[in-house]
């Protein structure tokens, strides 16, 4: 029973130790599949189909990673100069609509900004108000932090 045993435990050995001599005669190696970013558990082994697997793991956790809304921006786009900016903020006044800004400087220049909402009862309320008054051609661009 013993010498069984030991003859098993020998087998065992050899089919690792060729295993591994096989894997090197690949023309690709199984490390190159796995991201170095993620720590995949140690029984996962670098046969071809659990490398599979194991790229299907990685790609599920990564779609999971999701994105937490910060906050949400309404604004009327950038107008052509200052002046057209300026007039804008004249009509807006005219309507009874306070509390905006226009933009001075980099990609959003001659916009005005309409506010930021991090909570959604006080982003709509603003929207039902701009359209109650008849403001309907602001955007709405979403603000977000990787989780």
């Amino acid at each position: 029973m013993r010498s069984l045993a030991l003859f098993l435990i020998l087998i065992n050995l050899v089919f690792y130790a060729w295993q591994f001599k096989f894997l090197t005669w690949l023309p690709w190696q199984p490390e190159q599949f796995i991201p170095r970013k993620w720590s995949i558990p140690s029984y996962f082994n670098d046969t071809p189909i659990n490398i599979a697997v194991t790229k299907k793991i990685v790609k599920i956790v990564k779609i999971e990673q999701t994105k937490k809304l910060i906050s949400t921006w309404i604004y009327l786009p950038p107008f052509k100069n200052k002046k057209a900016a300026i007039r804008a903020e004249y009509r807006l006044k005219q309507k009874g609509i306070g509390d905006f800004m226009i933009i001075t400087k980099g990609k959003f220049k001659y916009a005005i900004s309409l506010g930021f909402f991090s909570k959604t009862k006080y982003l709509n309320r603003r929207i039902k108000q701009l359209k109650a008054k008849g403001v309907n051609n602001f955007k709405l661009q979403e603000r977000y932090k990787k989780n």
